[in-house]
């Protein structure tokens, strides 16, 4: 949905990567449940996966992301 599109953006952009990680794990559980579309679920496995880019600080740090 849209209110959850704009919730990433906010959390992305303020630097609160740990919340957005937490929320598209709901994300991803939520949709999980709901059996719904596969491009929504990878979509919110990107955002966090991103995110965990986006707060490594050196090369062991990626590895969170890879998973």
């Amino acid at each position: 949905p849209l209110h959850a599109h704009c919730k990433y953006i906010n959390l992305f952009l303020y630097v609160q990567y740990e919340e957005c990680i937490a929320d598209c794990d709901k994300a991803v559980e939520r949709g999980r449940e709901l059996h719904a579309d596969y491009k929504i679920i990878a979509k919110a496995l990107t955002r966090k996966g991103t995110a965990y880019v986006k707060m490594a600080k050196c090369s062991k740090d990626y590895d969170l992301a890879i998973e």
